[in-house]
C-alpha cells in the first residue's frame, strides 16, 4: 500500500486532503512551528509522497537540506504553488520580496501544483509559475 505524509499548518485542511487520497496509508503532521523537522518526520514514516499544503515567502533555516534528503530518499514531494492576493502582492512588491512563488514550492526537487475547481476552471487567485494543475 502506498503510504502518504500531509504536512499543513492547520489540522481539518490536512484531514480534507487525506479524504482526497484514496488506497493510502496517511499520515499528517502539523508544521505550525518547525516545517524542516516535519519533513524530517514525515521521511522517518518512509512514505511514497509527501504533500505539502504549505507556502512560505521566506525560506526557513534547514528546509531545503530537508527537502533534499526526502528527494534523494525516493519519495516524491509535491507543494502548494500558492494564490495571488492583490493588496498583499503591492505590498511586498513595494517591500522587495520576489514574487515568483513561494518555498518550497520553488525548489526544483518539489512538484509544484496550483489549484483548478471541478470544471477544470483555473482559479483566479492560482499562481503558476512552473507547477502542474490540480483540482482544488
Amino acid at each position: 500500500m502506498k503510504r502518504v505524509a500531509i504536512l499543513d499548518v492547520s489540522y481539518d485542511h490536512a484531514k480534507e486532503m487525506r479524504d482526497i487520497v484514496y488506497a493510502a496509508d496517511t499520515l499528517i503532521i502539523n508544521v505550525r512551528d518547525d516545517f524542516p523537522a516535519g519533513i524530517l518526520e514525515a521521511i522517518a514514516w518512509e512514505p511514497n509522497i509527501i504533500l505539502m499544503s504549505i507556502q512560505v515567502d521566506d525560506e526557513p533555516i534547514g528546509l531545503h537540506d530537508a527537502i533534499k534528503a526526502a528527494y534523494e530518499a525516493g519519495i516524491v514531494l509535491v507543494a502548494a504553488e500558492g494564490n495571488k492576493n492583490w493588496f498583499l502582492d503591492r505590498f511586498k512588491k513595494a517591500m522587495g520580496h520576489d514574487r515568483s512563488g513561494y518555498y518550497p514550492a520553488k525548489y526544483p526537487e518539489v512538484k509544484a501544483v496550483a489549484g483548478n475547481d471541478k470544471r477544470g476552471t483555473s482559479y483566479d487567485t492560482a499562481i503558476y509559475v512552473r507547477g502542474l494543475v490540480s483540482d482544488g
